[in-house]
């Protein structure tokens, strides 16, 4: 058997393996398949790319913090946090719903990454809103409109 064809049969041994992880009911064997795939692609040197695993995918956030025409520094710095962490770019759009337009920021990347980045950034971005409402309510309530927001915007941004 020559090189090239031992290659091949490793991918096709990697393919089936990880498809075996994927779609099998038995946690158990599904995470010895899925282990089973890492070690071989370990030592053999195969990466995802080369088992032809992985594509492009999108995930949109479902609501993103802001609907500002120009996208707050405080969302930018969380959107390239969350890009870093987890391996994946990102771009700001607007979508139609039935109150209006509103933005949404879609991660896109390899295999899972986006999806996770996008449950990641709504997790944080509603976290983010209830630590900016809860230090709110340590402001006085008599400041002005713009202060409580100028203060709020300082929150966000650290």
């Amino acid at each position: 058997m020559n090189n090239s064809q031992r290659q091949l049969r490793l991918l096709n041994l990697v393919r089936k393996l990880l498809k075996l992880g994927r779609s099998n009911s038995n946690a158990h064997e599904a995470g010895l398949a899925l282990q089973r795939a890492q070690k071989l692609m370990a030592r053999y040197g195969i990466s995802e790319l080369d088992a032809g695993l992985t594509s492009v995918r999108e995930a949109s956030s479902r609501t993103a913090p802001s609907d500002a025409e120009k996208v707050p520094e405080w969302m930018v710095t969380l959107v390239r946090g969350v890009c870093h962490a987890f391996g994946c770019r990102a771009y700001y759009s607007w979508r139609q719903t039935s109150a209006g337009y509103r933005r949404s920021v879609t991660f896109y990347g390899f295999s899972e990454k986006p999806e996770i980045a996008a449950y990641a950034f709504d997790v944080l971005t509603r976290q983010l809103k209830d630590a900016t409402n809860s230090y709110l309510k340590t402001q006085s309530k008599r400041l002005k409109l713009a202060t409580r927001r100028a203060r709020a915007e300082q929150f966000r941004d650290g």
